[in-house]
């Protein structure tokens, strides 16, 4: 059973397929970088994608040891990738603002909500955080305080130009002019990786799930 598989984390399947004799065998199969160490690989079927084409990418990837997640719609960008990218725009607004500089920001996601996203995903998180009436009891107490937060939330689609400028300037300043080179540290994030990898996932008799 032969498939067509991109790795685009942006250009839709369905746009693709348009160009094939056999629509129904193509798909979008995105890994996340690096890929040799990511657990995550997402799945989007084109409009013209086969429930069998689907299945059998599911579970090649698994015999690889992937976690997956298959999106049900088609949208601009992957559903990890778009969370990172509404995380990453209030990340540089913040910076442009002067808020915080991006070591810090660096920081305060490594020690804080990274740290907590590697156990349980935002959602299980905040059902949590209600304690024992779970997402209603949270909603109910912190809701207003969450929408005042959303309300002040960066809104522009297209970087500003001080934005991008600072942003430079501060990734320059705070890891390019540093004595390591940029090769090692992509070698010290990708030991950093494999750690994690092994104390969650792949080095225990009973390895952390993702998702419960």
């Amino acid at each position: 059973y032969t498939i067509l598989a991109s790795s685009s984390s942006a250009l839709k399947m369905s746009i693709i397929q348009k160009a094939t004799r056999n629509q129904a065998r193509c798909i979008l199969v995105h890994p996340w970088n690096p890929t040799h160490l990511m657990p995550l690989v997402e799945i989007v079927p084109g409009r013209k994608t086969s429930p069998d084409t689907v299945n059998a990418a599911k579970d090649f990837m698994i015999t690889l040891g992937k976690v997956v997640v298959v999106q049900k719609k088609e949208l601009t960008g992957t559903v990890g990738n778009r969370l990172a990218a509404a995380l990453w725009r209030e990340a540089i607004d913040l910076v442009n603002r002067g808020v915080v500089g991006v070591d810090d920001i660096d920081r305060a996601v490594l020690a804080g909500p990274g740290m907590r996203w590697a156990t349980v995903g935002p959602h299980l998180s905040y059902h949590l955080a209600g304690g024992k009436s779970g997402i209603e009891g949270y909603l109910d107490h912190i809701g207003p305080t969450m929408e005042a937060r959303w309300r002040s939330l960066a809104k522009w689609t297209s970087i500003p130009p001080s934005a991008r400028t600072k942003l430079s300037e501060e990734i320059k300043r705070s890891y390019v002019n540093r004595e390591m080179p940029t090769e090692e540290v992509c070698r010290k994030r990708d030991r950093d990786l494999i750690k994690l990898l092994k104390m969650f996932y792949y080095g225990t008799d009973e390895p952390v799930q993702f998702g419960f």
